[in-house]
């Protein structure tokens, strides 16, 4: 072997060993490079992953806010018609019940109401009066002839019927249709109904 076939042996086992190392530095290189890569790639997964929670998250709370809000407002709506149905009823409750006290059967009812005061005291023999509403004036004389009671007109509107008065044990006997219909009202609720 001559001294140019040693020359290029050299060269070409140089070249061979240095092309190994450089296949060996490019390989660690990607592999790092790769591992790098993979990290920063779950990272940004997880970030990304996280922000979707999170705007999942938010979108559940601002959809339930606006569930509960349109609750409310509906609440609200049916609380409000249901007002305005209820005035309507009372109001036309209270116009038959002004058409009522023309009635007959309306005297008769206070005669009654004053009668059962009556009784009532009659059983302690307890001093009393019975008070009807002003807008009954003209039926004074009418309620005092048929009980033989004590009957006054009352200086408090109470629309109609009877407050009795048992003076010793101070007991009010509310017959009062002001009354009956406050506790009509209170107690009022308007149903859905099955078809």
């Amino acid at each position: 072997m001559d001294l140019e076939d040693k020359f290029a042996y050299f060269e070409t086992q140089v070249n061979k060993q240095v092309q190994d190392v450089i296949d060996e530095q490019v390989n660690q290189y990607k592999a790092t490079l790769q591992k790098d890569y993979n990290e920063y790639k779950q990272a940004i997964q997880r970030e990304y992953d996280a922000k979707y929670d999170n705007a999942q998250k938010e979108l559940r709370k601002e959809f339930n806010k606006h569930i509960s809000q349109s609750q409310i407002n509906q609440q609200r709506e049916l609380y409000v018609q249901e007002e305005k149905l209820k005035k309507s009823l009372f109001t036309e409750f209270n116009a038959s019940l002004q058409n009522y006290m023309q009635t007959p059967a309306y005297k008769d009812q206070l005669i009654t109401m004053i009668q059962n005061v009556k009784r009532f005291a009659d059983q302690t023999d307890e001093e009393f009066v019975v008070y009807i509403n002003q807008t009954d004036a003209e039926l004074l004389d009418f309620c005092r002839a048929e009980t033989s009671a004590n009957v006054q007109i009352s200086d408090r509107d109470f629309i109609g019927g009877t407050r009795g008065v048992l003076k010793e044990r101070q007991i009010l006997i509310d017959y009062s249709f002001s009354t009956l219909l406050s506790h009509v009202e209170e107690e009022f609720t308007i149903k859905e109904v099955d078809d």
